[in-house]
């Protein structure tokens, strides 16, 4: 990490006001207008003794020692900018701001108050303004080196609501006079933050996320009826990561900039949603949430996250609330450069927030030279209560704990009281109650085909598809509930009609891929599974599920790579942890299996059967029979693995019945080579038959003989 030093500077920012229209209708004039005022901007700044540490799209962020020399600075650049002759571009005007006070500069980038107020008091000036805090003016009086007067134009709050600052403009000779009031952030230009301290701080990355993911500065108003025209491009656009043609994009987690931090379950809803329309347009590969939000609050350069992510497009933003006004800022970043191939800030009630997730949606389709063909999804007006309870559900669910749980689902509550037809929360309830009423709160080790919770899941998610036919979450949730009720058919319609309405949907492949591998289709089950990786390549769940498919095709150091991956993610997931003991142990390397498996929790005694058979390759074989003879009433579902990793079929057997088999693990009846020497034993012919799973075995035994590198006993 970059050393970081903090003191006073003086911070001049600036940009182009209503560019996307000229962009739109003058593109080859803007080309070369933006390059001459891209040097005149840099040129003001030098000359005056400052740096310009960042520029995106049209704006500059400059820091300088003094504010005298910020001021002067922007005076130079005003006037140099009023004698060129805009008239091909239908005009041209920059709004300029300066502050002087606190920040840190870590590397090249400055966080702090100062580049956050100058920030917010960008967003209140008119195109020709130059406008300065009061605090800066007063230091600017008293050093007599500016030739420009201060002229007051207004108070605002910009970070402080209780400490509203008062706002001077900058006037001089050469410059435009008779500017227009300072603006009413009530009305269309809510003051917007840059690089916040402390913990909202931290949230930016020292890229050109730190400030514009904050804020988006330099971004005009998008006018109501444009939807998908807008199109703020400076050069064509090009594919990143090296793939020509390349289109995929991942949507970070959106800033929260509301005065009210609680605001963040909206902030985090309006990015997941706009995620999930995306998803739906053809030809676009879109990383998941999993995957995407794993990024949050970190500070990762966006040619890294991308390539992390396996995109070559980032969408990030802000969202800032109060009341029931929305603005929205959003841009569109290429990976490969750096360059912000489209932004802009949307300011909407908060009952219209689909309506403007489909509006980006679309001008970013637009930028990636995607056609869609009729509506993304259905942008009707929400409640905004509605809207508040089932988005702060949804961030209780994603916590996957149990009081989380019992949140969301209150809150999902909530929402059906105020709108029994709003289908998104019958869904959040189905999801709640599918995990958290699991073993282990893992689906796949939910067992019981009759239970009453899986009957009263599926009525939820049944509701929610009536309400809305088109849902690929309501469906991804309907194929894992008919999975667990072991029927196989409905499951994987249900999942593929999941992934028809949304082939983004990383979870549909997960699941698709779980019940194929039960089916015992073991291909089609490996390629659903490594395209659930491919969209979500930092989920540690689908990571571990995915090794374990390399496995079954004896691909050890593979599975071993990736289960590494999944515990870099989270280090205490103890599927994982076990997974890698295992594949430790198949690869002869005992003393780091045993190593490994010393350091897992006591409490993970779930996973004895599966580790007997590391133990007896470590030399330890009392030891195995003493963790057999203590596994837990939960564990004993698996006691038959351990019995066959200790050569004893006959007892595996026994220990098997239709009963007790989960639908996650038949698979492993197929699969597991200690059983081998029991496929044409009558009791478990037998046994697959009563599961129904005989064609299935078939299937997997098929598949065995054509990949003799599969595991063998």
């Amino acid at each position: 990490m970059s050393p970081s030093t903090a003191g006073l500077s003086a911070f001049l920012f600036t940009d182009i006001e209503g560019s996307s229209l000229r962009w739109l209708n003058h593109r080859v004039a803007m080309e070369q207008a933006v390059a001459r005022h891209d040097q005149i901007i840099r040129e003001a700044v030098v000359g005056h003794g400052g740096e310009v540490f960042k520029a995106a799209g049209d704006a500059f962020y400059a820091a300088f020692a003094r504010p005298a020399d910020a001021v002067n600075a922007a005076v130079a650049a005003q006037r140099a900018l009023g004698s060129e002759n805009w008239a091909d571009v239908d005009g041209l005007k920059v709004r300029m701001a300066v502050h002087f006070g606190s920040a840190e500069q870590r590397g090249s980038d400055f966080f702090g108050p100062a580049p956050n107020r100058t920030a917010r008091l960008l967003d209140l000036a008119h195109g020709g303004q130059v406008l300065a805090t009061a605090s800066t003016a007063e230091l600017l009086v008293a050093e007599r080196e500016v030739q420009a007067t201060l002229e007051k134009v207004g108070t605002n709050a910009l970070d402080d609501p209780a400490q509203p600052v008062g706002v001077f403009q900058v006037v001089a000779p050469g410059l435009v006079h008779g500017f227009p009031p300072l603006r009413e952030p009530k009305k269309s230009r809510t003051p917007v933050a840059a690089a916040d301290t402390g913990a909202a701080a931290k949230a930016k990355p020292a890229s050109s996320r730190s400030i514009l993911a904050a804020v988006g500065l330099g971004m005009t108003i998008i006018a109501v009826g444009l939807v998908m025209m807008f199109a703020k491009e400076r050069k064509p656009v090009s594919p990143a990561v090296g793939e020509p043609g390349n289109k995929s994009v991942a949507v970070l987690a959106f800033t929260n900039l509301s005065e009210d931090k609680n605001n963040e379950y909206f902030s985090d809803g309006v990015s997941e949603e706009l995620l999930n329309v995306l998803a739906k347009i053809p030809g676009l590969k879109v990383s998941a949430r999993t995957s995407a939000f794993y990024f949050k609050g970190k500070q990762v350069p966006i040619a890294e996250i991308a390539k992390q992510l396996g995109v070559a497009y980032v969408v990030e933003g802000s969202v800032r609330k109060s009341g029931d006004r929305l603005r929205i800022t959003a841009q569109l970043i290429n990976a490969a450069d750096g360059f912000h191939v489209w932004s802009d800030n949307f300011d909407r009630d908060a009952k219209d927030v689909f309506a403007v997730q489909d509006e980006i949606a679309g001008l970013i389709a637009h930028n990636l030279q995607l056609k869609i063909a009729g509506g993304i999804s259905d942008a009707r007006a929400v409640n905004p209560q509605v809207l508040e309870y089932y988005l702060r559900g949804r961030q209780a669910w994603n916590l996957r704990t149990k009081e989380g749980f019992a949140q969301a689902e209150d809150l999902f509550h909530r929402a059906l009281e105020l709108e029994p037809g709003f289908a998104r929360a019958y869904t959040g309830l189905a999801d709640v109650r599918m995990i958290r009423e699991s073993d282990g709160g893992d689906l796949g080790f939910f067992g019981n085909r009759d239970s009453p919770a899986l009957a009263k899941i599926v009525a939820q998610i049944e509701r929610a598809l009536a309400l809305d036919p088109n849902s690929a979450e309501a469906y991804a949730s309907l194929g894992t509930a008919r999975w667990f009720n072991w029927k196989f058919a409905e499951a994987e319609t249900a999942l593929r009609r999941a992934i028809a309405l949304n082939p983004n949907y990383a979870t549909a492949h997960h699941w698709l891929g779980r019940v194929l591998l039960s089916d015992g289709r073991i291909e089609e089950s490996i390629r659903e599974l490594a395209r659930a990786a491919e969209l979500d390549p930092l989920s540690s769940r689908i990571l571990d599920n995915y090794s374990l498919m390399l496995r079954v095709q004896g691909k050890y150091e593979e599975a071993l790579v990736l289960v590494d991956r999944a515990l870099a993610l989270q280090p205490d997931a103890e599927q994982a942890g076990h997974w890698r003991v295992m594949y430790l142990s198949e690869l002869g390397r005992h003393a780091e299996a045993m190593a490994q498996l010393r350091r897992m929790p006591v409490g993970s005694r779930f996973y004895v059967p599966w580790t007997v058979k590391v133990l007896v390759g470590a030399g330890l074989r009392p030891e195995a029979e003493q963790a057999m003879k203590e596994l837990t009433p939960q564990a004993a579902h698996f006691r038959y693995v351990g019995l066959a990793a200790l050569g004893r079929p006959d007892e595996a057997l026994a220990a098997l019945s239709a009963d007790f088999v989960l639908v996650a693990l038949v698979s492993d009846l197929y699969l597991n080579p200690d059983l081998d020497s029991l496929r044409n034993d009558p009791r478990f012919v037998q046994l697959l038959a009563t599961l129904g799973r005989t064609e299935a075995n078939s299937h997997a035994q098929a598949w065995r003989v054509a990949h003799p590198s599969a595991p063998r006993k």
